[in-house]
């Protein structure tokens, strides 16, 4: 998880780090693995498996990151209701 979390901090200075965002990526990365290594002890693991399991999660996470990047607001949400 720290080198999500230095990632996150390095990338996108912008906005704060999220931990839910980088317990995610965490957990997503070792599932991916788990996947693959499954595929492979099947000897089913080739290039077209690896690009689509891959790009499948790589665009979950560009879905889920846009998701966060509307409910946290930098500027607006951090205002006070009477202000």
């Amino acid at each position: 998880m720290p080198i999500y979390a230095a990632l996150n901090k390095y990338f996108f200075t912008i906005r704060k780090i999220i931990p839910k965002t980088v317990v995610r990526e965490s957990l997503v990365t070792g599932l991916l693995c788990d996947i693959l290594l499954w595929f492979q002890i099947g000897r089913v693991l080739n290039s077209t498996i690896i690009f689509l399991c891959v790009g499948g999660f790589i665009l979950i996470e560009i879905l889920l990151r846009t998701r966060d990047t509307v409910q946290y607001r930098s500027g607006f949400d951090d205002m006070k209701k009477d202000e």
